[in-house]
């Protein structure tokens, strides 16, 4: 199965050199490399494309990728992702794609139950092959494309049809591809979604639910002032200060520029040492800052009764979940069980109506489902 690495395409007439290619193939692998380390409004940078027959790399810092789009909006074709999700954002923002018809050989290994869904851990099980992950953080809007990291890049789908084939077959044999299938489309209706400013977001850093709340206010700043500098200077917000030195200048926050360089060598309390001051006495008029309750737990309070509903759906959830040797939200994640609870169907009608409990899911799991409702406790 060995090929060559092939040469990045970087001219419209190679371009549509390769859509003539792809058009002929039933089957076409997709992947994409972006600059999210490099960049606060991350893109794609490097696409990467397998048939049965060949490899191919596209350069789209210097190409406009929207003629490919006819490809994979044909329904005839299979476009093969792993963690499409990651990917299609991009595409369908930046380039108008859809996808006519996907198969996501992650989502198929999650529906299966593998231990490893990752790539590489996939094809090791069936190739015996070993990606080398070292490029994994690298820059990839380098040019010319150093051969190591096209080499890495090709690998990314190289296998990704005789690895469709096998989850194919063993979803056919296990009875779920109707279950991965419902999975596809919904992978292949993401959208992608314009990053904007949480004031609240400083309370998701690793660490932030743990600081006193005098801290807070000073924590919320300081994550207020990285953010709109991450931003002006396109960098991810990591590269102007890493989490961990935001805490610590919101745990103890420094009062003049040589208390703030001594904190820790970095070239950003060099370069921004008035405007982080500046950020720090803001916090400090603040006050005490009560910690935000995490968003989307709760859109509705469950009545007492209603929380006993959950509670025996969960366990029946992950009772089941353990039999399939799946991970939990695979037989139905807590938002499902939580709207069952609220709703409290009483028929497959009503529980069919319940969003998330699509053919599937309702062929499977709903009897048991109305079961547990109706006897107080989870069926044997």
């Amino acid at each position: 199965m060995s090929r060559e690495t092939p040469d990045l395409i970087t001219t419209p007439a190679a371009l549509e050199e390769l859509k003539a290619r792809l058009e002929e193939a039933p089957v076409v692998a997709v992947d994409s490399e972006m600059d999210s380390f490099y960049s606060y409004r991350e893109k794609i940078c490097l696409v990467q494309f397998s048939t049965e027959k060949a490899d191919y790399l596209v350069d789209p810092l210097r190409l406009d990728l929207s003629p490919l789009g006819s490809v994979f909006e044909d329904p005839e074709r299979v476009t093969v992702f792993h963690a499409g999700e990651n990917d299609i954002p991009y595409f369908r923002h930046q380039y108008g794609f859809g996808f006519g018809r996907l198969f996501d050989t992650y989502l198929a290994a999650r529906v299966l139950g593998y231990p490893q869904c990752g790539l590489a851990g996939l094809l090791e099980t069936h190739f015996q092959v070993r990606l080398d992950k070292k490029f994994q953080m690298a820059d990839w809007r380098i040019r010319p494309l150093p051969p190591g990291m096209a080499e890495y890049a090709r690998m990314d789908t190289r296998y990704l049809i005789p690895l469709r084939e096998i989850l194919s077959a063993e979803l056919a044999r296990a009875d779920r591809l109707a279950e991965a299938e419902s999975e596809f489309r919904r992978a292949s209706k993401a959208i992608w979604t314009e990053k904007t400013f949480d004031p609240d977001g400083w309370v998701r850093l690793k660490g932030a639910r743990r600081m006193p709340a005098s801290a807070n206010g000073f924590l919320q700043t300081l994550y207020a002032w990285r953010e709109g500098e991450a931003s002006r200077r396109n960098l991810p917000p990591f590269r102007i200060l890493p989490d961990p030195l935001l805490l610590s200048l919101a745990s103890s926050p420094p009062e003049d520029l040589q208390a703030l360089r001594e904190t820790a060598r970095h070239p950003t309390l060099e370069a921004c040492g008035p405007a982080i001051l500046e950020a720090l006495r803001e916090g400090r008029s603040l006050g005490r800052v009560p910690t935000p309750r995490p968003r989307g737990r709760l859109d509705e309070m469950l009545t007492r009764e209603q929380e006993s509903l959950f509670r025996r759906l969960r366990a029946w959830r992950n009772r089941r979940s353990a039999e399939r040797g799946v991970e939990a939200d695979r037989v139905a994640p807590n938002r499902i069980l939580r709207q069952i609870a609220l709703q409290a169907p009483t028929t497959r009608e009503e529980l069919a109506r319940v969003p998330g409990m699509e053919p599937w899911r309702m062929a499977e799991y709903a009897t048991e489902i109305l079961e547990c409702l109706d006897s107080g406790s989870s069926p044997d």
